[in-house]
């Protein structure tokens, strides 16, 4: 979502698996440019939208053995930021963001590196690496990036044990935010924010019964946000967004509610509903939370009743969906 308020999302379309973006005109869903504008399939395609409301896409590029590349919409077309097929090798999983200046970075696994983690940045002409490829101390799952109100990059993952661990660049290396492995367990779907340079990851949490849980960073460890799973049943594919006054929302996959989407958020002292759990009208997959300046959650999702196409709901200030 914009900070005008305008929803937009980006998604592969079934058959030849292209890149496509969309947003809600305020009547409408319509095309953001042409439809299918990658050259090639777009596998595992990543949002972000900057400070001018322009919308870049970030993806494994089918055209370049899966490299990665990131396009944006310079109001008419779909065109390439730097070179396509940027990463060094194929690569996966990529997670997109831009700072206030406009300058973005694009965490992903790295086939060369180990599948460890890399980041780059593109500094206006070229595609350069954000300390050195492949920093992470082994292989990793789950890579989600997020900048700090400095532009200060974190990425969280889980481990080759499957637990979770948050780096930062400091601006010469990439350090440990508290202790690697901080979860007591497998962290599944993990997925980090930042507020108030202080970082929040969710996570299935494997020691709670595949609940939902989040963690935040204090300035001296890592500590839970209200209780360790406290969602009814298991919580898959957790999306995290936290708004403007610092309330965290999680949007998930909930099984027990018919593997609907639920939406919740911490009140200061435990986490609540926001509008009915198992809101949607079939099982889903693939949320992804967003929250406006106002304070407004919108999630996006792969909708088991239209036959696996994109929906959208966003919860309205009268407090009904």
């Amino acid at each position: 979502v914009d900070n005008s308020g305008t929803a937009y999302v980006a998604y592969m379309n079934a058959g030849n698996w292209n890149a496509n973006v969309m947003k809600f005109d305020g009547t409408a869903w319509q095309q953001v440019g042409a439809p299918d504008f990658s050259p090639g399939s777009a596998w595992e395609p990543c949002l972000a939208i900057d400070g001018n409301g322009i919308p870049y896409v970030a993806y494994s590029d089918s055209m370049y053995s899966d490299r990665i590349s990131v396009m944006q919409f310079d109001g008419t077309n779909w065109v390439q930021v730097g070179i396509p097929g940027f990463s060094n090798s194929s690569a996966w999983q990529p997670s997109l963001a831009v700072d206030s200046t406009g300058t973005l970075y694009v965490a992903y696994v790295e086939q060369a590196s180990g599948y460890r983690m890399s980041v780059m940045q593109f500094d206006g002409t070229n595609w350069a690496p954000v300390g050195q490829p492949g920093f992470t101390p082994d292989w990793i799952n789950f890579p989600s990036l997020a900048l700090d109100s400095s532009g200060v990059p974190y990425v969280s993952y889980t481990d080759s044990y499957g637990r979770a661990s948050v780096m930062k660049f400091d601006g010469m290396e990439w350090v440990q935010v508290g202790m690697p492995g901080f979860t007591p367990s497998y962290a599944d779907g993990l997925h980090l924010a930042v507020y108030n340079n202080t970082p929040y990851v969710a996570y299935m949490d494997d020691a709670e019964s595949h609940k939902a849980s989040v963690m935040k960073f204090d300035g001296t460890e890592w500590v839970q946000v209200g209780t360790a799973g406290f969602t009814p049943g298991f919580a898959y594919e957790p999306s995290l967004a936290i708004d403007s006054h610092g309330t965290p929302y999680i949007a998930y996959v909930d099984e027990s509610n018919e593997y609907k989407a639920s939406m919740m958020r911490f009140d200061g002292t435990e986490w609540v509903q926001v509008g009915d759990a198992g809101f949607t009208l079939s099982s889903i997959y693939e949320p992804s939370l967003a929250v406006t300046s106002q304070g407004i959650p919108y999630v996006a999702y792969v909708d088991e009743s239209t036959q696996y196409k994109a929906s959208v709901m966003k919860f309205g200030p009268s407090g009904s969906n």
